[in-house]
């Protein structure tokens, strides 16, 4: 019993250290998604690809 009672506190700083890491981690991943271009409909990263591009005959 006592030496889980003396473990409490390294239990408590690795529980509190990992809430810190999967907060920044989480952060980070937030930060760059904000910072990537917005994608808002299906052909516009490749317009060349749309399907009215295609039937118009042109190569």
């Amino acid at each position: 019993m006592s030496a889980s009672r003396a473990l409490i506190p390294f239990r408590a700083a690795s529980v509190g250290l990992a809430m810190a890491v999967g907060v920044a981690a989480g952060g980070i991943a937030a930060a760059t998604t904000l910072t990537e271009p917005h994608r808002f409909d299906t052909f516009s990263t490749g317009a060349h690809l749309a399907p009215s591009t295609l039937l118009e005959g042109r190569g």
